[in-house]
């Protein structure tokens, strides 16, 4: 046999289409996680109180673009959705030009943003969107074919399981695979969201500025560690891992953040002690203050600060005292817009 009879006897059509499937398995399990941890909030995560301290100067481009998609948590699950939707379609050969479609413009999109954003994982999001590309590229001339209004030629699938009977049931294998993906990725934010971020109290949370401090301030500005605005959170944030050494439920935990009289911002935990009837404490851990380093602002595996604090609200007021002093605090009149404006369907624009 001549090697030019080999090469004609070789089903070149067939192997390329088994390899076609192979992109098709493999772009589904590297978009997979991504769409999954977007749809059930858990990429970005979603805004609370503490996270309004920390002025746009001090953002990382990263921080901004996740600060962004944890605002509307509506715009992070569409956008898991919509890569959800894209990694489900390529599975079913009768869909995957769709599911390649969507999927290299959603990837694009991600790309795009890693770029503009300054997040690590450029160059991962540039293979998906171009193995998304592959998956689409054989029904290339036909889409532009469409899109100039000529003739649609035909397209001619090989079989790849030659066995009728084995093929008679692996050709329902992908689309009942791509409609559970679907079916679970919609079902579960109705299960775990509400799992994932269960409010605590929220009769504390919020921004609240320093209105009265009993301490006197330090002979220099700089020097000054007063307290001038604390935000304490409505989320439980017990999965955080420097909560571990706590005894006791970590999900009694929400996130806080301050804003000290010479200008640190420090992240950490507070959680209400109610075990003494008639005086709840509020008791607050802080991580050392951000710096200008590498470190995520609220990471860290040590408490640099920490109080044990008496409190009640009264009249609106937050009062907070332990035996060295005692701070008067009221809600801050603009610290909190970005959560407590809502949404309305008209009204002047509010461009801040």
């Amino acid at each position: 046999m001549t090697s030019t009879s080999f090469f004609r006897r070789v089903p070149w059509r067939t192997i390329g289409w088994a390899v076609h499937a192979v992109v098709r398995v493999v772009i589904c399990v590297l978009v997979l996680p991504y769409a999954a941890a977007k749809v059930i909030l858990l990429q970005m995560g979603v805004v609370d109180y503490p996270g309004l301290l920390i002025t746009l100067g001090e953002k990382s481009p990263m921080g901004l673009l996740w600060t962004f998609m944890a605002f509307s948590p509506w715009v992070q699950f569409l956008a898991g959705a919509v890569e959800l939707l894209a990694a489900a379609l390529v599975l079913w050969r009768r869909t995957a030009w769709l599911g390649g479609l969507i999927g290299a413009v959603s990837l694009g999109v991600v790309w795009l943003l890693n770029m503009t954003f300054d997040v690590p994982v450029k160059q991962f999001a540039f293979a998906q969107m171009v193995l998304f590309l592959i998956v689409l590229a054989p029904w290339g001339p036909r889409l532009v074919a469409f899109a100039l209004g000529r003739a649609v030629p035909e397209m001619h699938y090989p079989r790849l399981i030659p066995w009728p009977r084995a093929h008679r049931l692996t050709r329902w294998l992908p689309p009942v695979a791509a409609a559970g993906m679907l079916i679970a990725g919609l079902a579960a934010p109705a299960i775990l969201v509400p799992k994932q971020f269960p409010t605590v109290h929220e009769d504390l949370a919020g921004v609240w500025q320093v209105a009265h401090d009993s301490s006197q301030p330090a002979p220099q500005l700089l020097g000054d560690v007063r307290l001038s605005t604390l935000a304490l959170g409505k989320r439980s944030v017990g999965g955080a891992p420097v909560l571990r050494q706590f005894e006791g439920d970590p999900g009694e935990f929400a996130g806080a953040s301050v804003r000290r009289a010479n200008g640190d911002l420090q992240a950490g935990f507070y959680r209400v002690d109610d075990s003494k009837p008639g005086q709840p404490r509020l008791d607050l851990y802080l991580l050392a203050p951000m710096a200008a380093d590498e470190q995520n602002f609220g990471a860290g595996e040590e408490f640099a600060d920490e109080y044990h604090l008496r409190y009640q609200v009264v009249d609106g007021q937050l009062l907070l005292d332990d035996d060295a002093h005692q701070l008067t605090l009221r809600p801050s009149e603009t610290g909190a817009l970005l959560l407590d404006r809502g949404f309305r369907w008209q009204g002047s624009p509010l461009n801040r």
